[in-house]
């Protein structure tokens, strides 16, 4: 679906996520299967009515979801008669850091263009990234393109540094199309050339019969050893249900039975259950981590089984789930001061707590909590990540103030203490938008990988312009 240009050029920006599990963890075990991977469950459909989240800098790499392969017909003609508008922002901070950027808007065509740099807050870590995507849509179809080309430097440890960078491009491009009232294709295609060139290309037809839906899916990655993939789906879905049971077929790794569905017995609670066999495509996250790589190693497929229920009470949401993992996470298994991919298995319980707290039509605090219990150790990823905050916002002004603690963390080498950060991020709105966040204003000192020390206080000040 088009990208939401509005989420590159701000800085503040509440997302609307599910309560997904997105503490994904990875140990060490299995053979190496190559690498980018982070974290990779984003069940079919909508779980649950989303809690409002707001995403900063993070220390940590974010845990990338995966896209919608098809857009509906019902979102397109909301995207179609969403009001939009055009405007030119600018972002400048701590590292020499800045971004200049254009969003064009039409009634049916979106252009967006930015120039970001960053000295960055070590020695050899410059970024710079130019980036361009534009969508074409009207009520029939809905064509989205892609660009980014720039370099960013590798600095590596900080008791052994390297002097080196990568140059990257990646080009991914969609076409959503309606065939006729009931008949929907969607196609893409996803090259990378970052180190080493791939290629990913995916076609997705869907047969709506109302409450039934028939799907197929195949996809083809070209890489060192071609992969071919083949996915089949029934949809059945009424209102308090949604069932669909599948096959998919993975070129050198077999067929897999994947079902995803949904019950929900009253607005306030339901139970799930959702699962996900495909091949990982992490290249992308190389355009913004300095310390990871890919080797030419075949990764095999990702997989995963999770139930789950959920409960929704006023402004606060619990979840709890139970999954069956065969993931990925950043490695240092050859001792290069790059972290690689490791495919590993394991059983996890997560908890996610949800909850705002208004305090009158201006003011709340929020929370979220996300706790995960591993049936053994693993390695990476935090058990605990904790967000809490307050804030305040009016019509032309908002003030935020939050904490976000990351738990220890294992790796081979070394425990990571755990760490917390406070944040401040101001807004103002009139004709144009002005905003200033401080990150990590304590000056904490932290690590986010053995030997790799995090950002210390960071200043951000950004301006939008509308015409």
């Amino acid at each position: 679906m088009e990208m939401n240009c509005k989420k590159i050029f701000k800085i503040i920006f509440f997302l609307f996520l599910g309560g997904r599990c997105f503490s994904q963890q990875i140990e060490l075990t299995e053979e190496i299967e190559g690498k980018n991977l982070s974290e990779k469950k984003t069940p079919i459909f909508s779980i649950s009515p989303p809690i409002p989240e707001f995403l900063i800098f993070p220390e940590l790499p974010e845990l990338k979801l995966e896209e919608e392969k098809f857009v509906s017909k019902e979102k397109e003609s909301e995207i179609l008669k969403e009001e939009k508008k055009s405007f030119f922002s600018f972002k400048f901070g701590s590292f020499s850091t800045g971004e200049i950027g254009l969003n064009y808007n039409e009634k049916n065509l979106n252009i967006c263009l930015s120039n970001f740099y960053s000295g960055n807050y070590r020695k050899n870590s410059e970024i710079e990234r130019f980036n361009l995507n534009f969508s074409v849509f009207n009520e029939k179809n809905n064509f989205n393109f892609d660009f980014k080309t720039g370099k960013i430097e590798l600095p590596g440890p900080v008791k052994n540094p390297f002097n080196l960078d990568r140059n990257f491009l990646s080009l991914n491009w969609k076409l959503n199309h309606t065939l006729s009232q009931n008949l929907f294709l969607n196609f893409s295609h996803r090259y990378y050339n970052i180190d080493d060139n791939t290629n990913f290309f995916n076609v997705y037809l869907e047969k709506d019969f109302g409450d039934f839906k028939l799907i197929t899916d195949l996809e083809e990655q070209i890489f060192e050893n071609n992969v071919f993939s083949l996915s089949n789906y029934i949809s059945f879905e009424k209102d308090k249900f949604l069932i669909k049971p599948g096959l998919k077929f993975i070129q050198k790794d077999g067929v897999k039975f994947l079902a995803d569905s949904i019950y929900k017995f009253n607005d306030n609670f339901l139970i799930f259950f959702d699962s996900e066999y495909k091949n990982p495509d992490f290249w992308e996250e190389l355009i913004y981590d300095n310390w990871k790589e890919i080797k030419k190693d075949r990764l095999k497929p990702i997989l995963f089984y999770r139930a789950g229920m959920k409960i929704n009470l006023n402004e606060t949401e619990f979840e709890i789930s139970h999954s069956y993992n065969r993931q990925y996470l950043w490695i240092d298994y050859d001792s290069n001061f790059l972290y690689e991919l490791y495919l590993e298995k394991f059983w996890k319980t997560s908890f996610i707590l949800n909850s705002e707290i208004p305090l009158n039509e201006y003011m709340k605090l929020f929370l979220k909590i996300e706790k995960d219990i591993f049936n053994k150790e693993i390695f990476y990823f935090p058990e605990d990540n904790f967000e809490f905050g307050f804030e305040y916002k009016n019509k032309d002004f908002s003030i935020r103030i939050f904490a976000l603690y990351t738990g220890e963390r294992r790796f081979p080498q070394e425990k990571i203490d755990d760490y917390n950060t406070l944040n401040l991020e101001i807004t103002y709105k009139k004709k144009f938008e002005t905003g200033f966040g401080i990150y990590n204003i304590l000056n904490k000192k932290y690590f986010i990988l053995p030997d790799y020390p995090a950002e210390k206080r960071k200043f951000l000040i950004w301006f939008k312009f509308p015409f």
